[in-house]
């Protein structure tokens, strides 16, 4: 079977994109705390750059990369929201080679505990 993505695009249409990706992915990520883990509902995006010379990016890569890096933080925490971005944003690159560019974007939100500790 072809791939598709990496064939060469027509030549009038050999146009590069800065950012070709996923959004809005929420996904549960482990993060150790001083005291305890917490999960985080996190809403990832996710993208690399797309060189001119190649027709599209294979998407399902960043998806089962966010799933495999979600899943290890079950077992192994993560030591920060940043920490796993940065691990996220390395891979992308592995997994994409013919990119030069990538980028992770997280949002989540913290409660605090109020009053003592237990």
């Amino acid at each position: 079977m072809k791939d598709v993505h990496a064939m060469p695009p027509l030549e009038a249409v050999r146009i590069g994109l800065h950012s070709v990706g996923l959004s809005g992915v929420r996904k549960p990520l482990h993060v150790d705390r001083a005291d305890r883990t917490v999960v985080l509902s996190v809403e990832f995006e996710l993208a690399v750059d797309l060189p001119s010379d190649r027709k599209g990016s294979d998407l399902s890569r960043n998806s089962e990369l966010l799933a495999e890096i979600v899943d290890r933080t079950a077992q192994r925490p993560a030591a920060s929201l940043e920490a796993a971005c940065a691990e996220i944003a390395k891979e992308l690159l592995t997994r994409h080679p013919t990119a030069q560019r990538s980028t992770v974007q997280a949002r989540a939100e913290y409660f605090l505990r109020k009053g003592p500790s237990p």
